[in-house]
């Protein structure tokens, strides 16, 4: 699955559970961690603070995540939770 994709099909799901897409800094969160960023290069490349990311943006956001995808996910098992919903074909 494409990057994308995958960003279409979160903020589908955050749509149905919250009523709003994800935010600037959620998007870039979610970006970087597609593609394996450390919270440091995801700040550095985005503008923000590290640690905006690991203590306040992460934590919120994967907890929303697991909330709107039905199970929990974190930065590193997101990406094969949202893949395998993708191949079942499953509505997020």
């Amino acid at each position: 699955m494409d990057f994308d994709r995958a960003l279409a099909l979160v903020n589908d799901a955050m749509s149905a559970a919250f009523g709003r897409l994800v935010s600037d800094a959620e998007l870039a969160l979610f970006k970087g961690a597609w593609y394996g960023q450390t919270y440091e290069v995801i700040a550095e490349e985005s503008g923000y603070a590290a640690s905006y990311f690991t203590r306040i943006v992460g934590p919120k956001f994967w907890k929303n995540l697991s909330q709107a995808l039905g199970e929990k996910v974190s930065k590193t098992s997101f990406r094969a939770a949202i893949e395998k919903r993708h191949r079942l074909g499953e509505a997020l």
